[in-house]
Order: structure tokens, then C-alpha cells, then sequence
């Protein structure tokens, strides 16, 4: 048999529906138990199936096989009808997105582990008969045209992944999905659901749940706290959820928990018993005034993303977080200051505060020891360019290892980089304006000290790109002698 595709895979493609000959089926036979893989696929207006399986699970003796099953030449009478119900060890089976429906046996395949139905070209109920597809353990039905899921999907005791992913006609699941009580996996984003069944909360093996742009959803079962081994649970762009159920804390697991765009006022106090949290997304939570004391509790938390906030403040708790390495504050119009304890935050490593309404910074960053990347691009400290001007911004500030690059446009920036380059501390120069050759000559006879440079493309040079130094050469900016004292000065500060 000839090879189709890729390598990796040898395929045997019949037609559905086509009569060939019972002897020669019985021929060809033999081979298919190693086409544990199958797809249904539209190719000239007919429904194909094509069987796959590795390169080298095939014996040789069947390389003579036909690469397409057509009709039998013999006159025998004994004719048999292609279908996939032919094929009951398949185990692999996608569904193509241009096929026209769900064939009528796949439910007789009983070794079926995967399967893939993804039909968007005529709205599709799902029969009862899936029940028999016992042994499923991965169910992809994301982008198919279904309207709803039969109660007898609550016998795939076996199943692990389930996707129901954008499938914008399902409005509801059945109670007896409870009853899945292996799923790992359960993939709702996207999809015009307005209420999750309370028998949700059943799925004691659920690991990740994401409900991602589930624009009709309202509100979260009260019992969601008895998913305690879930991990990931995601809420982003819910934009009609309102508020979290109190039980939320007692999800003791949960290392992700994403609420960003929804319509969520304040959070439940239990959310700072979420003690093994790592990740906490509250981006463009526009209705959200106050965080509670209690996320101070959150001794793992190393990601707190709140730009876009109204608050007003931050509690004085959040110094408490001493594994917290990321704090995004972009984007808070409405808070104007840091708290004091915020230089407790040992592990810190990244501030952003671009877009915010921050006026100062409190003297207690000054203690940080590791080193910090700090985000200011049109923030609201008015003192912000006589800083920088005068260097003083990094002379008090010793743990800072990068600006915002977009201080690069400011005149009194361009004037004075030679000081600014020359600080042992800047050992990172990010986004220094490669583009701006205005400031190649200053960069080139200046940035002796700097460990590394960093271009707009975050390409980074141990020492000034050669761009940079063709240009001023051809632009007779200095001696080709004193330019290349300057890359010598450069290269040997950076061994």
C-alpha cells in the first residue's frame, strides 16, 4: 500500500456508501485492525472515510494494498455497504467540519477512546446512543452545531476531556453530567450556556474548568466549593456574572482563578483562604472598588494582576505577600498611592504602574534587594522627568535594573544620556532607541558600563549592534579609530 500524507502515517481512504465485493472485503480485512485511527472527511461532495495509522505498524505484506477501496469487479451477489460500523476497533475518530451529520452506527464502534465532531454546517442533536461509546475517555465537541446533550452522557464513566467550546445553539447540560466521575477537563468557553446544572459540583476528579467568555452566564453554583481537586478555573469576559459564591474559598487546589471584564462588585473574605493560589487575574474588573484584607493570605501568590481597577487603594496586607513577583496596577485611574508595605514585598520583581494615577513612590521601595523592573510610561508623577534628568530617579532607587523605554521620547532624556548610560546600576538599557539614530553617537561613546542592549525587537547585543556603528561611520560622526576604542572599552567592561 502507498504512503498518503505524511510519513508518520500510512492511510486507507474508502467511500462511504459504496458496494464492494464481500470476497475482496474479506481480503483486505486482515490489514484493518491496524487503522486504529479514523477521520470522516467531504472530498468532491463524498463522504469519505480515511483510516490512519503509523508508518511502521504495518506489516509488509500488505504494501500491496490499494491506496482507495473501490467497487469489487466480482459478480458474486455477496455485496457489502462501506460504514464506518465497519471499523469497531477504531479508537481515534474525527468527524470533519464539512461533513453533514453524525453517522447512524458510530455508536457501534466499542473500542472508540477519541472522538471529534466538529460539524458547523447543520445544527446536530446527539443521541441517546452515545451512552454506548463506554470506554470514550476524550470528547471534543467544540464548535459543532448541537443543540443539546442527552442524559445518557452520564454513563461515559471513562471520560476525562470533555469540549463544549463555542457551541453557541447549547443552552443548557443535562444534571447527569455529574455523574462523569472521571473527567479532568471540562471546556465550556465561548458557549451561550446561561446556568450551570448544581450537579457540576459532583465532579470530584475536575482539575480545570474553563468558562471563558460565557457572555450569558449569571451566576456560579453555591456548591462549586466541593471541586477540591480543581486547579485552573477561569471566568474571564463572563460579563453578566455579578458575584462569586462565598464557598469559592474552599477551593483548597486552585492555583489559577481568572475574573478579568467580568461584572463582579467585590470579592467573598473566604477568597483568602484560596491558600495554594499562584495566579490571581482581576484585569478590567470596572465595577470592583475594594479588595479584601484577607489577600494577604495568599502566602503562594506570585502573579496579581489588577490594572484597570476603580480602586482607590491598596490594603495593607498586600505586603504580606512575600512570594509575589509580578504587580500590574497599569491602568488604575483611580489609585493615586502606594502603600508603605509594599516594600515588603521581597520577591518582587516586576511593577507596572503605566497609565495609572500614581503620584509618588513610597520610599520603602528603596529597600528592595532584588533586582526591579519598573513600568512608568505616562504615569502621573509630575516630578517624573527632573528625576531622570538629574539621575537622581536611579541613584535612589539601587535595585532598579530597567525603565520603560518609552522615556526614550522625552527631549530631556535625549539631552542627557550620557549621564544616564554612564550608572553602573542601568545594567540593562531596554528599548534604548535604536530606532532614534540621533542617539547612536551617545549610546556608542557612552555605554561603556551597560552589560547588555536590548533593541525594540528584544534582540539583545553584548555590545552596540553593527548598525548602529555603520551608520555613524557613514555619517562621519567620530574617527573609525575612536569608534572602535569605544566597542573595545564596551566589550572588554562586559567580559
Amino acid at each position: 500500500m502507498s504512503s498518503n500524507g505524511t510519513s508518520a502515517e500510512r492511510s486507507l481512504v474508502a467511500e462511504c456508501g459504496v458496494p464492494i465485493d464481500f470476497y475482496y472485503y474479506l481480503t483486505i480485512c486482515d490489514c484493518f485492525p491496524f487503522f486504529t485511527k479514523a477521520e470522516i472527511v467531504m472530498h468532491d461532495n463524498t463522504e469519505k472515510i480515511r483510516l490512519l495509522c503509523p508508518a511502521n505498524a504495518l506489516p509488509d505484506s500488505f504494501d500491496c494494498l490499494p491506496t482507495t477501496i473501490v467497487p469489487g469487479g466480482y459478480d458474486s451477489g455477496a455485496w457489502i455497504y462501506l460504514s464506518i460500523g465497519h471499523f469497531k476497533w477504531i479508537r481515534h475518530l474525527t468527524i470533519n467540519r464539512d461533513a453533514k451529520r453524525l453517522p447512524d452506527d458510530i455508536w457501534e464502534l466499542d473500542e472508540l477512546r477519541e472522538l471529534k465532531y466538529c460539524c458547523r454546517l447543520t445544527p446536530t442533536e446527539i443521541p441517546q446512543e452515545i451512552g454506548k461509546l463506554d470506554k470514550l475517555m476524550r470528547l471534543d465537541l467544540g464548535g459543532a452545531l448541537i443543540s443539546s446533550l442527552p442524559p445518557s452522557i452520564g454513563r461515559l464513566q471513562h471520560l476525562k476531556f470533555l469540549d463544549l467550546s463555542c457551541t453557541r445553539i447549547l443552552l443548557s447540560l443535562p444534571e447527569e453530567i455529574g455523574s462523569l466521575g472521571s473527567l479532568i477537563e471540562l471546556h465550556l468557553e465561548g458557549s451561550a450556556i446561561t446556568l450551570l446544572p448544581p450537579s457540576i459540583c459532583q465532579l470530584s476528579k475536575l482539575k480545570h474548568l474553563n468558562l471563558y467568555r460565557m457572555e450569558n452566564l449569571t451566576e456560579l453554583p453555591t456548591e462549586i466549593g466541593r471541586l477540591q481537586r480543581l486547579k485552573f478555573l477561569s471566568l474571564s469576559r463572563a460579563k453578566r456574572l455579578k458575584y462569586l459564591p462565598r464557598t469559592i474559598g474552599n477551593l483548597g487546589s486552585l492555583v489559577k482563578l481568572d475574573i478579568q471584564s467580568t461584572a463582579i462588585r467585590y470579592l467573598p473574605p473566604g477568597i483568602g483562604k484560596l491558600s495554594k493560589l499562584i495566579v490571581l487575574g482581576l484585569r478590567r474588573m470596572k465595577k470592583l472598588k475594594e479588595l479584601p484584607k484577607g489577600i494577604g493570605n495568599l502566602g503562594n501568590l506570585t502573579e496579581l494582576h489588577l490594572s484597570g481597577l476603580a480602586i482607590t487603594s491598596l490594603p495593607p496586607s498586600i505586603g504580606k505577600l512575600s512570594q509575589l513577583e509580578l504587580l500590574n496596577l497599569s491602568g488604575t485611574k483611580n489609585l493615586t498611592e502606594l502603600p508603605t508595605e509594599i516594600g515588603n514585598l521581597k520577591s518582587l520583581n516586576q511593577l507596572r504602574m503605566d497609565r495609572s494615577a500614581i503620584s509618588s513612590l513610597p520610599d520603602s521601595l528603596k529597600t528592595l534587594q532584588r533586582p526591579l523592573n519598573l513600568h512608568l510610561s505616562d504615569c502621573a508623577i509630575p516630578e517624573l522627568q527632573n528625576i531622570i534628568t538629574r539621575i537622581q530617579f536611579f541613584k535612589e532607587f539601587p535595585s532598579l535594573i530597567s525603565l520603560d523605554p518609552i522615556y526614550m521620547n522625552l527631549p530631556s532624556v535625549r539631552q542627557n544620556v550620557h549621564p544616564i548610560l554612564a550608572l553602573n546600576r542601568a545594567r540593562f538599557l531596554t528599548g534604548f532607541g535604536m530606532a532614534q539614530p540621533r542617539l547612536w553617537p551617545l549610546l556608542l561613546s557612552n555605554a561603556s558600563r551597560a552589560t547588555s542592549w536590548c533593541r525594540d525587537d528584544c534582540n539583545t547585543y553584548t555590545t552596540a549592534p553593527a548598525d548602529a556603528i555603520y551608520y555613524c561611520l557613514i555619517h562621519g560622526i567620530g574617527s573609525f579609530a575612536q569608534i572602535l576604542d569605544a566597542r573595545n572599552k564596551r566589550t572588554e567592561a562586559s567580559n
